[in-house]
């Protein structure tokens, strides 16, 4: 495919998966020369359009100096599924097939107008650049009948000091793909993408970027009909020379990480010119690999397993309690209604625990909806709706706020959800950071005025079993005394005092512990005994 380089003139991503194997059965077709052909285009029905260098109609049949054979030609066949081979060859009238090089067309959907690759010879006139070269241009010449063409007319984004070639229009007829060695190229020649409008001219050219092009040369765009776009480029991650790369292309213009495609696609030579019709799993490559008929030839392949192109994100996220701390160990259930598409590995269903700053981060695909809810015992659930979009490693933000509930259900027994009313070392006066909690069950008794709280104080296990009753009495009514003072009315309230008996942790009599483990033992509970 050197050969070619040279004879379009060609003016001359990227992290990559391993390389995927058992996807395509290939096979060379007889119709090739012993020359260059290649750049299969589908065409309505079985019919297709190839480029070729084999010996034509004309008696002269000029050879070009770099290779010694006849310039390019465009052909027209028609694909024998049942034989896999193209028969029936024609070649194009002169208006197309002009004396100088033409080659890698593309057939409008609609089958109304035919776009090729050619030197710039339009009506007989070759010209040359500021450099003195004469470089690659797309034309674009009206269908109107079988073997019956217009005029060829040169497309608006063509210039003649840099080259524009290997045209590709999409399947729903919008844009044209091409490649270019324009100024603002990243590398020898990039691919492109531009809008055909209402009128049939083409809009402003827009590179497809980094993801696609590189400083090496990207060519021989190919748009299949799962969005995925197919270009070969002689990267350095190709296997030798051209290789066929693939990118899924996102309905915002961004692309995924581009894959190289398996062998037999691939071979240590040339290997471009890739089209396939996904809904049949066949397409055509063309490749000047050893065993093939000429220099370059077209090889038809069968797809067997479709490649996947995985785009990822991540969710990173917090939890916490309103008004309050971080939520360490807190639940964090991620979940997509949507099923995966083939070939991706994010699991679209997850569970994790946020870690001890209240912080979690899962990987999640691209393109994707995603229903996420972090819960934790005692608070109400806070549930979020995230939409991923189409760049590659985005990192979206959230923030889950949790509210403590009122109620808590323990054992059978309905308390008011607040955290603990802890009391210091043999004191029962009211500290402030219980004041804010006892705020919170003042709050909750005048929300719900049928209640009735019973007040459950107990002590640590330090002290004599009579002392550690008589202090969680006091701690009790001083519990009592606060609430009143906020406006509850007595009659609503109930309490007693439980001493050292039932402490949540060990620390029993005559268990060492620390001073934060007897703390927590220092407690009142507010129990619900009438709703």
């Amino acid at each position: 495919m050197k050969k070619i380089i040279f004879i379009l003139s060609l003016f001359l991503a990227c992290s990559l998966s391993a390389q995927e194997t058992g996807r395509y059965k290939i096979k060379v077709l007889e119709i090739n020369s012993k020359n260059s052909d290649f750049g299969v285009a589908f065409v309505k029905g079985n019919k297709v359009v190839f480029s070729s260098a084999r010996k034509g109609r004309s008696i002269r049949n000029r050879k070009w100096s770099k290779n010694k054979q006849p310039y390019l030609k465009l052909y027209s066949g028609e694909w024998m599924p049942n034989a896999q081979e193209i028969a029936s060859l024609k070649e194009l009238p002169k208006k197309i097939n002009t004396k100088f090089h033409v080659a890698s067309a593309t057939i409008s959907p609609d089958g109304e107008h035919l776009y090729f690759t050619s030197n710039n010879y339009i009506k007989e006139k070759f010209k040359l650049s500021k450099d003195k070269k004469n470089k690659l241009q797309i034309y674009k010449v009206k269908i109107k009948g079988e073997g019956d063409f217009g005029e060829p007319e040169s497309l608006e984004i063509n210039h003649p000091d840099y080259s524009v070639a290997h045209p590709m229009v999409s399947l729903d007829g919008t844009k044209l793909f091409f490649c270019s060695d324009m100024p603002g190229s990243m590398g020898g020649t990039d691919i492109y993408v531009a809008e055909i409008l209402e009128d049939g001219s083409v809009g402003e050219p827009i590179n497809l970027g980094p993801n696609v092009n590189s400083i090496y040369n990207e060519m021989f765009p190919f748009m299949g009909g799962d969005n995925v776009l197919y270009f070969s480029s002689d990267r350095k991650e190709s296997l030798g020379g051209l290789d066929v790369f693939g990118v899924r292309v996102y309905p915002n213009g961004k692309c995924s990480m581009p894959k190289r495609l398996s062998s037999p696609i691939n071979s240590i030579a040339d290997d471009f010119a890739f089209v396939i019709n996904a809904d049949e799993d066949m397409g055509f490559v063309s490749s000047n690999r050893k065993g093939g008929v000429g220099s370059d030839d077209i090889y038809f392949f069968e797809e067997e397993e479709p490649i996947a192109f995985i785009c990822t994100q991540k969710i990173r996220g917090i939890v916490k309690q309103e008004n309050g701390p971080l939520l360490p160990g807190s639940l964090v259930d991620v979940k997509s209604p949507m099923p995966p598409r083939p070939g991706e590995d994010m699991p679209r269903n997850m569970s994790i625990l946020t870690g001890g700053d209240g912080g979690f981060i899962v990987d999640v695909d691209c393109d994707a909806v995603y229903e996420i809810q972090a819960s934790r015992d005692y608070h109400s659930p806070h549930r979020k709706k995230i939409n991923t979009t189409y760049e590659v490693d985005k990192i979206h933000v959230v923030q889950f706020i949790l509210k403590p509930d009122e109620f808590m259900i323990k054992d059978g027994v309905k308390f008011i959800n607040t955290n603990k009313i802890y009391f210091d070392f043999n004191k029962s006066n009211i500290r402030p950071d219980a004041a804010m909690e006892l705020d919170k069950v003042v709050a909750i008794m005048q929300k719900y005025p049928s209640i009735m709280i019973d007040v459950r104080s107990y002590t640590d296990s330090r002290g004599s079993e009579s002392y550690n009753l008589e202090l969680s009495d006091e701690r009790m009514v001083s519990t009592i005394k606060y609430l009143v003072d906020h406006g509850i009315p007595m009659n609503r309230l109930t309490g007693q005092g439980y001493g050292d008996r039932f402490p949540i942790n060990k620390c029993k009599k005559g268990v060492k512990c620390t001073d934060e483990e007897q703390e927590m033992n220092r407690r009142t509970e507010f129990v619900v005994i009438k709703e």
